[in-house]
């Protein structure tokens, strides 16, 4: 069972489709995993489903925040909450551009870099133990709509979500972000 859902979790990154707990293997969304979110709440997480949103107060601003760990996704969970793997749909995600923010940015104030662009930099302020290098991607409000979301969310004690997955932002070639990873204190 464990070596089935490890391969079920590895063919599902590397193909784009994740399967739908409780639905059968023939209804999985197809896309480019971005990332995982955590929410504490039932009631959030099914708003945030219907409607992904952004939140203020971090360090890339008004962005919806997406994590590149479960463990990182975990950490805003708990235990009795949720973690959301976000999809974007593969042309529009090829499409926009993407850009690393130097922790220099960050602490200037995030309203006028990288304008358009998908951002991504370390997550500094989190203090995950479990995961020693967290990325963290931010999508701008006026970008949400664009980008063909689709959101599937999962009791946090949900196998297909355990901690230790990871998508390592810093190695995504493929993405062709702008500027270079860059690791916060």
């Amino acid at each position: 069972m464990q070596i089935s859902l490890a391969l079920t979790i590895i063919l599902a990154t590397l193909t784009n489709a994740i399967p739908v707990p409780g639905n059968g293997p023939s209804h999985v969304t197809s896309g480019i995993l971005l990332g995982w979110k955590g929410i504490r709440l039932t009631k959030d997480m099914e708003s945030f489903k219907q409607s992904p949103y952004t939140s203020g107060g971090g360090e890339l601003g008004a962005v919806l925040y997406i994590a590149d760990s479960t463990n990182l996704a975990h950490m805003f969970a708990t235990q009795t909450g949720y973690i959301c793997a976000i999809h974007a749909d593969p042309s529009a995600w090829g499409k926009i551009p993407k850009s690393w923010v130097r922790q220099a940015e960050i602490t200037s104030g995030m309203d006028k870099v990288f304008p358009g662009s998908v951002l991504f930099a370390s997550h500094t302020a989190a203090g995950v133990t479990s995961d020693a290098t967290p990325w963290q991607m931010g999508i701008r409000a006026s970008q949400i709509g664009r980008l063909g979301l689709t959101v599937l969310c999962y009791p946090a004690s949900n196998q297909i979500v355990s901690p230790g997955q990871k998508l390592h932002y810093d190695a995504r070639i493929e993405w062709s972000i702008h500027g270079k990873a860059e690791r916060g204190h």
